[in-house]
């Protein structure tokens, strides 16, 4: 009698993370690359999401248009920004869940205690920005588009504009610089709160959905985050996902 041995290999069961790609436009302090290293408070807090979740995120440093365009065409998973509509209204990605958002500030040379007092007045904005319906609308006020914050800021010392609208981390951030005098921005007027979204793109699977957006509630939850402010004085310190892995940063 033939005795016929079987031979039962057991290897080691090996589990892949699941990968995240994400879509991020470079402006200071929210997402910026440094000696070719990522930071910023928006980048910090998608470190913190990652760690939470479980998944890993993959990092890819777009122009802003372009981001919205990969998104739309699943070249890219998710990004984050503030829902305006337009190029947006068009349903071809998801709007998944709120995160943290911030406080935007109206500086000007002179108090204001209302919109009616900038008639007649130029304004910087950044370019395809929208703020409030009141201030977005206002055919009195001459809104002067500008690609960054800082630019923006140079035009309102230089006295080309009579005021910029910029969020508050982000006008805190260049003073913190010392590249600015603080008494050049005492004039400050709160236009709005707004909430950055977390966007995905469509045919993302619901299970990577779904940890991400627990993964956002959890860390607000935890760290009692209530805008990205509370992110701005700790940014510079990365965070160490639970399974120590290395965001990869490509530049388009």
């Amino acid at each position: 009698m033939k005795l016929i041995l079987f031979t039962i290999c057991i290897l080691p069961c090996v589990v892949f993370s699941q990968s995240v790609k994400i879509g991020a436009f470079e402006v200071a302090p929210f997402y910026m690359s440094s000696n070719g290293k990522l930071t910023g408070v928006i980048y910090r807090l998608l470190k913190e999401i990652e760690a939470e979740s479980g998944l890993e995120f993959e990092f890819k440093t777009l122009p802003y248009m372009r981001m919205i365009k990969q998104l739309k065409n699943n070249e890219i998973d998710l990004a984050v920004f503030y829902p305006n509509g337009g190029e947006r209204a068009d349903g071809k990605f998801i709007k998944l869940c709120e995160t943290l958002g911030n406080d935007n500030m109206i500086v000007s040379k002179s108090p204001i205690s209302s919109l009616s007092d900038l008639k007649g007045k130029s304004i910087a904005i950044i370019r395809g920005a929208r703020y409030k319906k009141e201030f977005d609308n206002n055919t009195d006020i001459v809104k002067k588009n500008v690609n960054s914050y800082e630019q923006g800021i140079k035009m309102f010392t230089h006295k080309r504009v009579d005021g910029l609208v910029i969020p508050e981390i982000a006008l805190d951030y260049y003073l913190s610089q010392k590249k600015f005098l603080k008494k050049d921005f005492s004039h400050r007027f709160l236009l709005s709160h707004k909430k950055n979204w977390i966007h995905v793109r469509k045919g993302l699977s619901d299970s990577i959905k779904l940890k991400i957006k627990t993964a956002n509630e959890n860390v607000l939850k935890k760290k009692n985050y209530k805008k990205l402010k509370d992110l701005l004085y700790t940014f510079e310190e990365d965070v160490v996902p639970r399974r120590q892995s290395i965001a990869k940063a490509q530049f388009y």
